[in-house]
């Protein structure tokens, strides 16, 4: 499957003879290309992850992650002139995990558009949204997977006895298997009526769903960055997350945010109740919103990797 590609990229380089100082991969698969590129160009290599198997299968062993990911990861780990970690606790998994040398390890932080992501009234985007005035709204971000822990949303709304508490859960393909099997639990918990199946929406559209909802919910067994809290922060909203990955620097004494353990419905249920019940969650909007990475700051520690390697 490489292969192919890898000789697509060639010719097109031998086609239009462009000369390239530098590659910068992103996953795996990608950087095992790049391996082979920067071989054949005689340049350097910067490679970043998004996420790493040998993290996702220690935090979430029932998903199974292929092998040959891994070996792929340590090839890249060991080959690469640069790597390019999105977070401190990305940078510690490698060098613990993967045996990557510190001192090759650059940190570029993922931002958040501010112009984008800002807070505004609550009403005003619900009612763009067509969602209900009265609803106080649980709102989820991220691919209908088993390590994002929907399904542990759903159990803890089910302990929720209020009926105006709903939950919104955006990203997945509509009436795909994992969606289905989410509405599944829905309907063995008897809170179907208190679930939304949204989809995938258009990301300019993200920043509406924020400003709607009471709280943003971010369940996850594993997330080795966790944007999806930092965007709602920049819109004033209060998040509840897990415990894990890079959401332990993002949220520890953040004043919209709550950690809770992962996979731990009570402990989830409670941290729901509690910033709800804390005026109904309106705190959020009068809470100074913290600084928060921007997109300059991500493009700056690239360029800064690049600069020293070429």
């Amino acid at each position: 499957m490489l292969d192919p590609f890898t000789a697509g990229v060639l010719a097109i380089q031998q086609h239009d003879g462009t000369q390239y100082r530098a590659i910068l991969s992103h996953y795996w698969l990608s950087g095992l290309v790049a391996i082979e590129l920067a071989r054949h160009w005689q340049v350097p290599h910067l490679a970043s992850f998004h996420t790493l198997a040998l993290a996702k299968q220690a935090a979430f062993p029932a998903g199974a992650e292929p092998p040959e990911r891994a070996d792929g990861e340590r090839r890249i780990v060991e080959q690469a002139n640069r790597l390019i970690a999105i977070s401190e606790h990305e940078a510690d998994v490698l060098v613990d995990r993967y045996g990557a040398d510190r001192g090759r390890i650059s940190i570029a932080t993922p931002g958040i558009n501010r112009e984008r992501f800002r807070p505004q009234p609550r009403q005003d985007a619900r009612d763009r949204l067509a969602l209900p005035p009265q609803s106080r709204i649980l709102l989820a971000v991220g691919r209908a997977t088993a390590i994002k822990g929907f399904d542990v949303l759903l159990q803890a709304l089910a302990r929720i006895a209020d009926p105006s508490v709903i939950a919104l859960l955006i990203g997945g393909e509509p009436g795909g298997e994992n969606q289905q099997t989410l509405f599944s639990l829905a309907r063995s918990l008897g809170i179907v009526g208190r679930v939304r199946f949204v989809g995938s929406v258009e990301h300019t559209l993200l920043a509406d769903y924020y400003a709607a909802c009471d709280v943003c919910v971010v369940p996850s067994l594993y997330e080795s960055f966790g944007l999806v809290a930092l965007e709602a922060i920049a819109c004033g909203r209060p998040v509840v997350a897990s415990r894990v990955g890079g959401l332990v620097s993002n949220l520890t004494d953040n004043p919209l945010g709550t950690l809770v353990t992962p996979g731990s419905v009570s402990e989830l249920e409670q941290a729901l109740k509690q910033v709800l019940d804390h005026g109904n969650a309106e705190w959020a909007e009068d809470t100074a919103i913290p600084d928060l990475p921007t997109w300059s700051i991500t493009t700056d520690a690239i360029e800064l990797a690049l600069t020293e390697v070429i």
